[in-house]
């Protein structure tokens, strides 16, 4: 951000702040699925922008003002906000289950997903099982999702092969998927980005197809 003046500086930390405060209005009820959906978008936005360089380059007299403004510091509203995202998924699977199509919420799946995945390389003690549950049900998710579309069967198969070895029998017990359902990359080419859980992130580096045949 040293490229950055105080004006866009204080103008970015607004927008911030605004949004902040939008997503916590529209997020406060979430009886119907599409509602929950809905607040899960936000989550997901306030993640995005709060763990991006453009946050983590500010200097600390613009991280002060910023703090201030939302009540807790950029990293707690991280923490918080996949929190309630973690939380929304687990009530949607409740109310709903994921039996039906829906593309959308299958983003969710691979966002915590893969959340829970870097987690539990670099976390030890009782939050891994926390981020153990939390995966094995994104995992459940495309499995469901897998009777619809081959796309959720191959990312189904790239988590179970990123999964610890000590975690292939809780997977056997819970997922419930047959060998041959998971597909691999070299069966499928798609656009879809895999492991993309940041705003940062380069979407086109992630991409499957670029994994599979001809690709790296």
């Amino acid at each position: 951000m040293s490229a950055q003046t105080p004006v866009s500086n204080f103008l970015f930390i607004t927008r911030l702040g605004n949004i902040y405060g939008l997503i916590g209005q529209f997020s406060c009820a979430y009886d119907q699925a599409d509602t929950i959906l809905g607040s899960m978008h936000y989550y997901n936005i306030l993640i995005s922008l709060f763990e991006s360089s453009a946050v983590a380059g500010l200097e600390n007299s613009d991280l002060s003002t910023l703090t201030q403004r939302l009540g807790k510091t950029p990293k707690e509203v991280v923490s918080d906000a996949r929190c309630y995202l973690e939380t929304l998924l687990r009530l949607y699977y409740l109310r709903h289950s994921f039996d039906a199509l829906d593309t959308y919420v299958m983003h969710y799946f691979g966002l915590l997903g893969f959340m829970s995945l870097n987690d539990i390389k670099t976390e030890v003690g009782s939050p891994i099982n926390d981020k153990l549950s939390l995966l094995i049900l994104c995992a459940k998710g495309f499995r469901d999702q897998g009777r619809y579309h081959y796309v959720a069967n191959v990312i189904l198969g790239i988590i179970r092969g990123a999964m610890r070895p000590e975690d292939d029998d809780l997977f056997k017990r819970h997922v419930h998927v047959e060998e041959k359902q998971l597909l691999t990359l070299q069966q499928i080419r798609s656009q879809y980005a895999l492991n993309v859980v940041g705003i940062d992130d380069k979407a086109e580096n992630q991409r499957m197809s670029d994994f599979g045949p001809g690709g790296r």
